[in-house]
């Protein structure tokens, strides 16, 4: 059995996981995401068994599918399901994930654990991770984003239309790497099933508005950071989480342009921004 390397963001997570089945899943779901070598940041050993979980530690972020708890040097995410409950342990430094699971299918892998680990891990190089939809024309990427049902899966939807690439419709990692900020695709796609590994330096942001006419306008600082922060993943419970995020967002406004981008749902806004973002 050899082991699976993933790189999203830049970030290279060894997967050592013993069942083939899942290993199979894993390789097939990060098929364009795959990378060479040993040479990682993180690493996730996988168990097939439940997880004795220590006693009296109260959740930090309790939802419906997840918990979120601390306890000393140690982070944990919970996913009830009865009896059969996953949980993953996540070493203080994040160099190294145990994952707990009696599921078959590890189908926690794939979706959601992933990402709430991307959220949590991503501070740590400098990133977020943000509800948008990244596009690349002419070597450039552009990034919209929106809160649900704000048209990022429309502007995916048009992209592909266009034969442009769509890095996500729903998600991009956005990190700042030797002094310039860079947004990468991943998996973790919404409604628009078509991703890709494909990453590039960024020069602006762009807050999507719905609108009978396509239109540019600048977006004040202030208001930048709140839509930033609006549309953000990461541990709005967690203080510390939310202090790294806003020390990353400061620094973003300060390096990046926003603009609102109000645009008529029509092949035409890949003119409108080509003529404007030369």
């Amino acid at each position: 059995m050899s082991n699976v390397i993933t790189e999203i963001g830049k970030i290279k997570i060894k997967w050592e996981i013993k069942e083939e089945s899942i290993r199979e899943r894993i390789l097939d779901h990060y098929r364009n995401f795959l990378s060479n070598g040993e040479k990682k940041e993180i690493e996730i050993k996988f168990y097939k068994k439940s997880f004795l979980f220590p006693s009296g530690i109260k959740p930090i972020v309790n939802t419906r599918s997840w918990e979120y708890l601390k306890d000393r040097d140690k982070f944990y995410f919970r996913f009830p399901r009865g009896e059969n409950s996953s949980v993953a342990v996540i070493r203080q430094d994040f160099k190294k994930v145990e994952f707990f699971s009696p599921d078959k299918d590890g189908q926690l892998l794939l979706y959601l654990f992933p990402e709430l680990l991307y959220s949590l891990i991503l501070p740590e190089f400098r990133g977020i991770l943000l509800h948008a939809c990244g596009i690349k024309m002419k070597n450039r990427i552009f990034v919209f984003l929106a809160p649900p049902e704000g048209g990022k899966s429309t502007i995916a939807k048009l992209a592909l239309k266009k034969g442009l690439i769509v890095l996500n419709d729903d998600r991009i990692i956005l990190r700042k790497i030797k002094g310039k900020y860079f947004a990468f695709g991943n998996p973790w796609h919404g409604e628009v099933k078509i991703t890709s590994s494909d990453y590039g330096e960024i020069e602006e942001l762009f807050f999507l508005e719905k609108a009978k006419r396509n239109y540019i306008q600048r977006i004040f600082k202030k208001d930048m950071v709140i839509q930033i922060i609006r549309n953000s993943f990461y541990l709005k419970e967690d203080k510390e989480s939310l202090r790294k995020i806003v020390e990353i967002v400061l620094d973003i406004v300060d390096n990046i342009n926003g603009y609102i981008f109000g645009f008529k749902p029509d092949l035409k806004i890949w003119k409108y921004l080509d003529e404007r973002f030369k």
